[in-house]
C-alpha cells in the first residue's frame, strides 16, 4: 500500500474551498480533512484541486501546424501538447481535431488522421500524462 498525505493546503472542494489535508491512499482519496496538519507534504497554503476537464481544444492542431506549411512530426506534437495540458492541471482533454476543407491546407483530412494516430498511439502505449479522447 502506497500513501501519500498533502497538508496546508487550501483544498478545492465541489462548493467550498477549505484549509487542510488530503490522506490519499494507492491512488484513491481516503479523507479530506480540515485544519493543520502536521504530516506528509506541506502545500504551505498552496491550492490543492482535483484535475481539470478540457472539454474542447484545438491546440494539438497549433502543435502539430505551428505556423502556415510547417508541420511537426505528430507524436512530438502530442507530446508537446500533453505536457502542456498536464503542466496546467488538466487531467483528462478532448481533442477537437478539423476534418472538413480549408482553403490553405486541402488535404486537412489526411493531416487529421495522423494526429488521430497519434493520440491512439500515445493512449494505447500509456505514455501521455493527461487522459486524450
Amino acid at each position: 500500500m502506497t500513501e501519500t498525505i498533502f497538508s496546508n493546503a487550501r483544498i478545492v472542494l465541489a462548493d467550498e474551498v477549505i484549509h487542510g489535508s488530503v490522506k490519499i491512499e494507492d491512488g484513491v482519496i481516503k479523507a479530506i480533512d480540515q485544519g493543520p496538519g502536521g504530516q506528509g507534504e506541506d502545500f504551505g497554503g498552496d491550492y490543492l484541486i482535483a484535475g481539470l476537464v478540457e472539454l474542447h481544444t484545438d491546440h494539438l492542431e497549433n502543435h502539430y501546424r505551428p505556423r502556415p506549411g510547417v508541420f511537426w512530426e505528430p507524436i512530438a506534437a502530442l507530446h508537446a501538447h500533453d505536457a502542456q495540458i498536464a503542466g496546467s492541471g488538466i487531467t483528462t482533454v478532448f481533442d477537437a481535431v478539423r476534418i472538413g476543407s480549408d482553403v490553405d491546407l486541402p488535404d486537412m483530412l489526411t493531416h487529421s488522421e495522423q494526429m488521430v494516430k497519434a493520440v491512439r498511439a500515445g493512449r494505447d502505449g500509456g505514455w501521455l500524462r493527461a487522459e486524450h479522447f
